[in-house]
């Protein structure tokens, strides 16, 4: 098998299980693909002109809810909650949104360090 078929044949996605007590129910915390992290940091990133220098701004509104619908799937690893349910799910209890972001951000190997750079560039 060749390196590029070994690459696109690899399963590397993964879905990890949560027990959230909460809500009553265990949710499962996929990864994006490459192409799925690209859109999601673009969403998220405007860029303006101050005083004739571009300046970069991260959106930080709900941003964990906004993350969390992206990553928060089924056991058959399909996404529970549209785009459009980040508002409701952002309205649930920060302890639990947090403690589910932490783990999305593992997961998808988010970096406080990657929003930085986001901002940078």
């Amino acid at each position: 098998m060749s390196i590029r078929d070994s690459i696109l044949s690899a399963k590397d996605s993964e879905l990890r299980p949560v027990k959230v007590d909460e809500w009553g129910c265990t949710v499962y915390i996929k990864n994006m693909s490459g192409a799925e992290r690209d859109a999601f940091e673009t969403s998220i990133v405007s860029t303006r002109k101050v005083g004739g220098k571009k300046t970069r701004e991260i959106d930080t509104v709900n941003f964990r809810a906004r993350y969390l619908v992206k990553t928060i799937a089924d056991e058959n690893g399909q996404r529970v909650f549209t785009d459009e349910e980040a508002d409701q799910l952002g309205a649930k209890n920060a302890k639990v949104v947090a403690r589910l972001f932490d783990i999305a951000q593992e997961v998808n190997g988010l970096s406080d360090k990657d929003v930085e750079e986001l901002e940078k560039n």
